[in-house]
């Protein structure tokens, strides 16, 4: 069993700035509309010898997710259907396919921190190509 906590974060007036920079990236860097506002994110934490196994999220179409810090080893994320490794920057905002397989491979050393929304098509729909 992985050991990890995962806290919701409900939209306020106090962390809205980081809604609003989820959002723009999702308005500006994918192929996906917002239908309605993000209002829950999840701040997850990766204890060390821990990690996620390969998975699909069942419940989630398309991920957003955030790096909090660097001060660990291991614990990179992999999404295995495009080969894709998510670079380990604090900061560093990156997105991909919840139905793709993926993983987090086990952290070796120190805590993995990551802000994380997962989204569904109640959320978001793909944008529509010109005609």
């Amino acid at each position: 069993k992985t050991d990890y906590f995962a806290w919701h974060i409900e939209k306020n007036e106090g962390n809205k700035w980081i809604f609003d920079r989820i959002t723009l990236f999702l308005e500006k860097r994918t192929n996906f509309i917002l239908l309605k506002d993000i209002t829950t994110i999840h701040l997850q934490n990766v204890k060390e010898g821990n990690g996620f196994e390969p998975h699909i999220d069942k419940h989630s179409e398309y991920n957003i997710g955030v790096c909090l810090n660097t001060e660990y080893e291991g614990g990179e994320l992999i999404c295995h259907d495009h080969k894709l490794y998510i670079p380990k920057i604090k900061g560093f905002i990156y997105s991909f396919y919840g139905t793709q397989l993926h993983e987090v491979k086990k952290v070796l050393s120190g805590e993995r921190w990551s802000l994380i929304a997962f989204l569904d098509n109640t959320i978001i729909e793909r944008k529509k190509g010109l005609i």
